[in-house]
């Protein structure tokens, strides 16, 4: 890769990510309402990526109970602990110590 070359990927680069920043604060001006499909998204797009997140962690599962269960110990566990404290990085980083442990 030339110089020219690496210098327009880097400044290309650049652009897109600083645009990536930039823009929802120009097209969504703090002092105006959001529109009501943006607030739509934005109620329903957490629970759609967590939804996605668990089918594609959960999609090697095999039905044979003695080779998943470390699988589905930590899914049940992370899913008590986080309906007891509501707390979803100790949720998440208790279930990841106990799968590790289990499958080490």
């Amino acid at each position: 890769m030339t110089l020219l070359q690496l210098s327009v990927y880097v400044a290309l680069m650049m652009f897109a990510s600083l645009s990536t920043r930039f823009l929802p604060f120009i097209f969504f001006p703090e002092n105006k309402p959001l529109p009501h499909w943006i607030q739509f998204v934005s109620d329903r797009l957490p629970y759609a990526s967590l939804g996605m997140i668990l089918v594609y962690a959960l999609k090697d599962v095999s039905m044979d109970i003695t080779v998943s269960y470390p699988k589905v110990i930590a899914l049940l566990w992370i899913t008590v602990i986080h309906l007891r404290y509501k707390q979803t990085l100790l949720s998440i980083s208790t279930a990841v110590f106990l799968y590790l442990i289990m499958v080490n």
